[in-house]
């Protein structure tokens, strides 16, 4: 790495350290735009987009708050360890896909898509209070986030279900792990869909894309 870069990527680390800085304070405008110096400069970080929205939202300004959450939870998708983490999930490796985003978490720990995945792993196993736990911290940093609302719901049901089943209670069958893989699945193409439009030029990147397709039947 040249000093050149090594600068940049200081520079960038600096910035970043200040906006969280900013946004501890309650100097919202300020750590808002102390996060679009960050995207003029580098306008793929997530964390980055992720303290925008939370400055925006926090500042009162809740559409545009919105549409950095949702560019943060995209990006941070397409991070190659929650993507493979994403693709564990759908083949139900469940200790693969938590190592990855265990490692991901401990540098980013506000970083809803994580936490939404781990608390889907927390999810398949039954551990309901833990993964109710994660989506709360996910949702604090992104209030819209559907697709953690979403699984907030399943969670909820899945407790209910799991008390009234030890009450004696009868109750529908949760939906299987197929569903699941399913649904991951189609988050995995969704995902790739986005990583071959960035980066058209990698023949891995078409390759793996053409795998999820032939997965999923098209």
């Amino acid at each position: 790495m040249t000093n050149t870069q090594q600068q940049m990527l200081g520079s960038k680390a600096q910035a970043l350290a200040n906006a969280k800085r900013l946004l501890r304070h309650g100097q919202h405008k300020e750590a808002a735009e102390q996060a679009r110096e960050v995207i003029r400069g580098d306008d793929r970080d997530a964390e980055a987009f992720r303290l925008l929205g939370m400055a925006l939202r926090a500042a009162g300004d809740l559409e545009d708050a919105k549409q950095a959450e949702d560019k943060s939870i995209v990006l941070s998708s397409l991070h190659p360890n929650i993507f493979q983490a994403t693709m564990a999930l759908a083949e139900n490796r469940l200790d693969a896909a938590e190592r990855l985003l265990r490692a991901h978490l401990k540098d980013q720990p506000d970083d809803a898509a994580t936490l939404r995945l781990l608390a889907e792993i927390g999810a398949r196993m039954a551990q309901f209070d833990a993964a109710e736990n994660l989506l709360v911290q996910a949702l604090v940093v992104a209030p819209e986030f559907t697709a953690a609302r979403r699984l907030l719901d399943r969670v909820r049901l899945g407790r209910d279900r799991s008390t009234a089943s030890r009450e004696g209670q009868f109750q529908r069958p949760a939906p299987s792990a197929d569903t699941d893989a399913t649904d991951h699945y189609a988050e995995a193409l969704q995902l790739y869909e986005k990583v071959v439009e960035l980066y058209p030029d990698s023949p891995e990147n078409w390759a793996s894309y053409g795998h999820v397709l032939r997965t999923v039947g098209q």
